[in-house]
């Protein structure tokens, strides 16, 4: 059975645990090469080395995600790198789970660019 993903390549944000580790392996096994994206160094290629263990070609990008000249550069380097991007999964899901009242606003701040800003500046950098 052919893969679905297979000779795409795919935009991962923030895959080093729940939905983006999980988007980022699904990727792979449907064939995309998968371009993971992380702040941490730690996270992304550890993340990248079990995708590419399992299925194949990844490329870690290790910078911060909320950075508008983070998102041009990152899909350009994909392209020039990977012929894509053709697919992203932008689920970021930061910061975990809080009571909202618990909430401080600097953590508001940090759950709004990842997971509002985030998603925005990659796809309109694929779209370019």
């Amino acid at each position: 059975m052919a893969k679905r993903l297979e000779r795409r390549a795919g935009i991962i944000t923030l895959p080093a645990s729940a939905m983006g580790h999980g988007g980022g392996l699904r990727f792979g096994a449907e064939g995309a090469t998968a371009v993971v994206i992380d702040p941490a160094s730690l996270n992304a290629l550890a993340t990248a080395e079990e995708i590419r263990k399992a299925s194949g070609e990844t490329l870690a990008v290790v910078c911060d995600p909320t950075d508008d000249r983070f998102a041009r550069h990152t899909v350009a380097q994909a392209a020039a790198s990977l012929g894509g991007p053709d697919v992203a999964w932008n689920h970021v899901g930061q910061p975990g789970p809080v009571a909202y009242e618990d909430m401080d606003m600097a953590l508001c701040e940090l759950a709004m660019n990842f997971n509002l800003r985030t998603p925005m500046l990659c796809g309109i950098s694929i779209c370019l």
